[in-house]
């Protein structure tokens, strides 16, 4: 979580003390929730929480904090990972250079055979000239081809997955 979550964080929990019936804050409570612990740029959900609990620690009834449990309340500001299966397919556009590639996949094949066993095509290209692959097939064909240093394969640098 950064700043402006932490941030947001503290100022749920002050509409929250309105709720449920808690004692205002002052502006130096306030300043020392909003502020963010040790200078980092960004922290845990939970390093928040105890951060906040630490500032204002005489709201804590019986060992209970309220603002913990408002917190607690809140959704999780942590994204839930995505998990694609290589065989999924994704569509990408491909750049000139990309194109160019795929036209060639074959050409080794075709030199060790000493024949054209593969005839070289250019990938179909859906009417948003999206291209449609398998993401391993995209990562075999392309993966040597991308670098830091290398022309981009595909513009814009991202992947469409659809679920």
């Amino acid at each position: 979580m950064c700043i402006e979550e932490y941030q947001m964080m503290t100022r749920c929990i002050v509409d929250a003390e309105k709720d449920v019936g808690m004692k205002k804050l002052s502006q130096e409570e306030m300043s020392k929730c909003s502020e963010f612990p040790n200078g980092s740029d960004c922290i845990s959900r939970q390093d928040a929480i105890e951060a906040m609990c630490d500032a204002c620690s005489d709201w804590c009834d019986e060992g209970v904090c309220k603002k913990v449990s408002a917190i607690q309340k809140l959704p999780s500001a942590e994204p839930e990972p995505i998990r694609i299966n290589l065989n999924e397919p994704i569509k990408v556009k491909l750049t000139g250079w990309g194109k160019e590639i795929y036209y060639h996949q074959y050409d080794r094949i075709n030199r060790i055979a000493g024949r054209e066993i593969c005839k070289p095509k250019f990938p179909k290209e859906d009417e948003n000239g999206y291209t449609k692959f398998q993401l391993w097939c995209f990562m075999e064909l392309y993966g040597e081809h991308m670098g830091m240093t290398l022309p981009n394969v595909i513009e814009p640098l991202e992947i469409v997955y659809e679920r």
